[in-house]
């Protein structure tokens, strides 16, 4: 025993260390090295706990190593094979602080003090095995185990291998799950479908550029829509959660329908309906052959094959009561609309063509003071009868002159459209209680634009000394008020790299569908006239402020 210079208690002390011993399959890549100690096999610098039983083949040596190249020492434990080979070995790195503390039955690495099983303080964990794949398993209690690893490939997996689901969650909440059969949902619980977004409140989910969940303001309803045009009025397609579904288009805008990315059918912002058109002038706008389908009786009258409706068919519209009836005949252009067809009495209808008959106006005369018209055919002879259909043409005994008005107050008051081919000059006050067109009222849009909900249409120039515009919306002094919110320059910014347009003003595109709204954008001009305003003010102040702390930077300067 007199090379002992290691005392039992230390030797007592590295014990321990053979517990959390990492066992390693490459060779060894110190340098040439030096076990020094007192050994318990003569003439060797370590000490050999072999006692001639072998631990794995060969003896287990404790001692401090010193390095050939640097002289750095090392302590630590080294397992040898029978034949001499490294098997295995633990070696602490003396000239760092990653110290390895083994203290509560917890082991910690880089400080004295672990609070968990393995405590890592201050570095990195790593796992490799070049020649398999590469996995941390975390076993419960039931040997059920999740794993998290990479394939010698590069590809990474996360796997729960027993038959459960993974959550994933923040701030200690669930926040996504994938079920045992591979179904996802992103919110809480188990999901029923492969891809579920079930959040618990009123939130959407966005794929690509198109909006998925529910829609502000609404209980219970699925909408779609692209992710610029979410809200209450912009949305796409919406459905209730007892089926019904709406289809919807933004304000001023239309529906189209296509097949082969070619437009078959539109319905306009005005109501309109077009099939074979795509800018329908009336309610229903049939650009092509029309075939009504159906039972005897309906709407078009048909046998059971329906009957074809174009210009060479014509069209036939019997009534429920045989005493009325329409019909536009082939051929000769006959237009017919017969009252008491089958008795012969008072027989009034609209006729021209090849059948010698009038032109009856449907004018009735109800007292002496009434002139009616009705045109008969050839010598174009005027005669007053009593019918009874509604006025639309008479001269009451004042001599003012109503057309469409059954009893005019004024010279001439026309109920309806009026329309002036040539000049027309008004020495008086002219009243209109519809629309009035100056140029033509041909058409129902200008440059696409319904017109239907305007006053006064003028196809030309228009020019005056003065107009007043009396606007019923708010004018944007509201922009100096205290609590009206200037967006940031660089939000501006922003927007305009985007839209291409400044905020609030409509672009080009809205202005060449919808036209100009003059009052409104007088309105927003002011409003960006004011916030430039603003803009300018505070810029004024952050100029001044900049100057006043050049000025005192001088001032210091020249009192050094």
């Amino acid at each position: 025993m007199k090379h002992l210079n290691f005392s039992m208690q230390k030797v007592a002390y590295l014990i321990p260390l053979f517990f959390i011993l990492v066992v390693c399959t490459t060779t060894e890549t110190m340098a040439q090295e030096w076990w020094v100690g007192t050994a318990i096999n003569k003439n060797e610098d370590y000490m050999d706990l072999d006692n001639n039983d072998n631990y794995a083949g060969g003896p287990l040596r404790v001692g401090m190593i010193v390095t050939e190249t640097d002289g750095k020492t090392w302590s630590g434990l080294k397992q040898y094979d029978a034949d001499g080979s490294l098997y295995g070995g633990m070696i602490l790195d003396a000239n760092t602080s990653f110290d390895i503390y083994l203290k509560s039955r917890r082991v910690g690495i880089g400080l004295d003090n672990p609070s968990d099983k393995l405590h890592v303080y201050n570095g990195n964990i790593r796992i490799s095995d070049p020649n398999s794949t590469t996995r941390l398993n975390f076993y419960s209690d039931t040997n059920s185990r999740f794993t998290i690893g990479q394939h010698t490939n590069g590809e990474t997996f996360i796997w729960n291998e027993s038959n459960d689901f993974i959550q994933f969650g923040t701030n200690a909440t669930e926040r996504m799950r994938i079920t045992n059969d591979g179904k996802v949902r992103i919110g809480t619980g188990g999901a029923s479908e492969y891809f579920e977004v079930y959040p618990d409140t009123d939130v959407s989910a966005v794929i690509g550029r198109a909006k998925i969940g529910f829609i502000t303001g609404y209980s219970d309803m699925a909408a779609f829509a692209h992710f610029g045009n979410y809200n209450s009025s912009d949305y796409a397609l919406l459905q209730e959660s007892d089926g019904t579904t709406l289809l919807n288009a933004k304000s001023g805008k239309e529906i189209n329908f296509n097949i082969n990315n070619a437009t078959k059918a539109s319905l306009a912002s005005s109501g309109f309906f077009g099939i074979g058109t795509i800018t329908p002038q009336t309610r229903l706008d049939v650009n092509g052959t029309i075939v009504a389908g159906g039972r005897a009786n309906s709407i078009f009258n048909s046998d059971a094959n329906g009957t074809t409706l174009d210009g060479d068919e014509g069209i036939i519209l019997p009534g429920t009561d045989s005493q009325y009836n329409i019909s536009v005949q082939d051929g000769n252009g006959r237009v017919q609309h017969k009252w008491n067809a089958t008795t012969g009495t008072n027989e009034k209808y609209l006729a021209p063509g090849e059948d010698a008959a009038f032109i009856d106006m449907g004018v009735e005369v109800t007292n002496d003071d009434w002139i009616a018209f009705k045109w008969a055919d050839g010598d174009g002879k005027v005669a007053g009868d009593a019918i009874t259909w509604a006025t639309h043409f008479a001269i009451n005994n004042y001599g003012n002159v109503g057309i469409g008005v059954e009893n005019s107050q004024y010279k001439l008051n026309v109920g309806g459209t009026f329309r002036a081919n040539g000049a027309s000059s008004f020495a008086a006050d002219a009243s209109f209680e519809s629309q009035v067109y100056i140029g033509s009222n041909d058409h129902s849009s200008f440059n696409n634009h319904p017109i239907d909900q305007y006053e006064l249409i003028v196809e030309g120039d228009v020019i005056a000394k003065r107009i007043v515009a009396a606007p019923d919306n708010e004018w944007p002094d509201y922009v100096f008020e205290e609590e009206y919110e200037l967006a940031p320059l660089s939000e501006v910014e922003s927007f305009i790299e985007e839209k291409g347009h400044l905020p609030n003003m409509p672009s080009a595109k809205e202005i060449k569908e919808t036209g100009v709204d003059v009052v409104e954008v007088e309105r927003i001009l002011l409003e960006k006239v004011e916030e430039l305003t603003l803009y300018v003010i505070e810029l004024e102040k952050k100029i001044a402020d900049i100057e006043q702390n050049k000025s005192k930077k001088r001032k210091r300067k020249n009192r050094n």
